[in-house]
């Protein structure tokens, strides 16, 4: 509902196309070294961080890097561990894997040819985003 309330106002051109994108398994095809860099630059731009967290961004750094490199769990009683992206089932992976997705989103969309005349972000189980802009012989097939 929310997405109809959204696009019900849009007029799609002839030459626009509108697109859906889904990220499949996104919480284990986060690059952890990647995360963490755009976390710093998220907490480094941060100018009232110390009003709300005593850590500077270091320190946040550090305890965030522990919480995403112990992958560690048990299935049917043995003990495995997991060797790409982040946790599911960390409280802090559905906010990194945000972090994560909203750069690569910006950093796309920056670089894109044709802009998107609206970009919708619904985030719930997976991970969704809509394009609607300009359609080029490239991107209609």
């Amino acid at each position: 509902m929310e997405f109809k309330n959204l696009t019900d106002t849009i007029d799609i051109e002839e030459d626009e196309i509108m697109a859906s994108f889904d990220v499949s398994s996104l919480f284990t095809n986060v690059p952890i070294s990647r995360a963490m860099d755009i976390i710093n630059v998220c907490l480094e731009a941060d100018l009232d961080l110390n009003l709300r967290c005593p850590l500077d961004p270091p320190e946040v750094i550090k305890c965030l890097e522990l919480c995403l490199r112990s992958t560690l769990f048990i299935f049917r009683g043995h003990l495995y561990r997991q060797k790409e992206g982040i946790v599911m089932g960390s409280p802090v992976s559905p906010m990194v894997a945000n972090l994560f997705m909203q750069s690569l989103e910006t950093s796309a969309i920056a670089r894109s040819e044709y802009p998107p005349k609206l970009w919708l972000q619904l985030r719930c189980d997976d991970c969704d985003a809509f394009y609607i802009g300009e359609s080029s012989s490239e991107t209609s097939t």
